[in-house]
């Protein structure tokens, strides 16, 4: 279930929905048109921002926060596949959409009547979807992906000359643009690999231009080349995870923080629905992996690894209650996780849980909860639950 565009105006009626709902997910709107101002500092105004809003938006709800990119400015929106743009317009989102996936033969009337623009990844693809625009007698808008580096989806460096000529036999097909990704512009360590393929990229416009094929826009930065390296901006910047609050790895960070703030966006909050005393010695959840060590109190909460708390956070992550770290105790279930509330004497069923947030004078970070689970960050987001509702404060 999604709540769209729901304002939250006091804290007493987010107590209401938790009455409501067993588990909910607040995006704070005004982190995110902060983050956004903070990226077009960087890039300035003369560059095209593109707010990348697959996999729901990074977890945190892909109608709700492209309504947010619209409202801060954003000039193109990034989704993965035509369900996430057709969902889009439907919210009444009019920004220009890029598809980054596969469109399939069968949905290409659908981009052209909707004004969808696709990636092109592959030569043969490009001519096949070209015949089928002719045949529909439409035109479509195209971003070519080089493969400079990367080695996924992406037209090799080798095929460049047949590119070349083939561009000007398509007749439906209208190059909006040229595009790259980098494999490792999050590490300094491996920079020389960032400028390899951002050299090898350069080298291409050069040919495309020696042919007298001048593209509308070039595109190769991801968050992570936006912030640290100027030179890859060009006409438009692909920015995902620092418009929600999130650094990519520690380099970033590191490099940039001193000249750049990004406020975390998305809160992940449960509810106590019952406590109960455990006797010294019985154990609590599957496969008896914690045996209490005497007499304790503890909650439960209705979240587990179906909503996105995943079950390798068992016996070592922690939640807030009342200002105070509660840890869980036992394994994660698939609806269900025990917190132990022994410091917390005065927690009661009902009382607000934060499992990714603040509370009081205490935060849980996504990259505490990514760091746990031995991954990333985009990981702790993108597994959320899409069941869970989405509250924009």
């Amino acid at each position: 279930m999604r709540l769209k565009k729901f304002k939250i105006p006091s804290v007493a009626l987010i107590h209401e929905l938790a009455l409501q709902y067993p588990v909910w997910i607040e995006i704070d709107s005004q982190a995110i048109k902060k983050n956004f101002q903070e990226i077009r500092k960087i890039v300035g105004t003369k560059v095209f921002v593109m707010g990348i809003v697959k996999a729901n938006a990074y977890g945190h709800g892909i109608k709700e926060v492209s309504e947010l990119f619209q409202e801060a400015g954003a000039d193109y929106l990034g989704v993965n596949n035509l369900t996430e743009a057709l969902s889009l317009r439907k919210e009444g989102i009019n920004l220009p959409i890029l598809i980054l996936g596969e469109v399939s033969k069968k949905d290409l009337e659908s981009v052209v009547k909707n004004n969808f623009e696709f990636v092109g990844y592959d030569l043969n693809y490009l001519r096949e979807l070209d015949t089928i625009a002719s045949e529909l007698g439409k035109k479509v808008k195209v971003h070519l992906k080089i493969d400079t580096g990367m080695n996924r989806i992406g037209i090799s460096l080798d095929q460049i000359d047949d590119l070349i000529e083939t561009i000007p036999k398509l007749k439906s097909s209208k190059i909006a643009g040229i595009m790259t990704h980098f494999a490792a512009s999050d590490e300094l360590k491996k920079r020389s690999y960032f400028e390899k393929q951002l050299k090898r990229f350069q080298e291409v416009l050069f040919e495309f231009q020696k042919a007298g094929l001048n593209i509308p826009l070039r595109h190769t930065a991801n968050s992570a080349a936006t912030i640290l390296y100027p030179e890859s901006h060009l006409d438009l910047v692909r920015v995902g995870l620092a418009l929600y609050g999130l650094w990519p790895p520690e380099d970033t960070s590191r490099a940039k923080g001193k000249n750049l703030e990004l406020t975390s966006v998305l809160s992940l909050k449960t509810k106590i629905i019952q406590i109960k005393t455990i006797k010294k010695g019985n154990c609590i959840g599957y496969g008896c992996t914690y045996k209490a060590p005497s007499d304790i109190k503890v909650a439960i909460l209705p979240i587990g690894y179906a909503e996105g708390y995943g079950r390798i956070l068992s016996d070592q992550a922690e939640v807030l209650i009342n200002g105070k770290r509660a840890p869980v105790r036992g394994r994660i279930s698939m609806n269900l996780t025990v917190v132990e509330i022994d410091k917390i004497p005065e927690a009661k069923v009902g009382d607000e849980v934060v499992v990714i947030g603040k509370q009081g004078n205490e935060e849980i970070t996504v990259d505490d909860l990514a760091k746990m689970s031995e991954t990333i960050n985009y990981e702790i987001v993108t597994r959320l639950a899409e069941s869970i509702p989405r509250i924009i404060k």
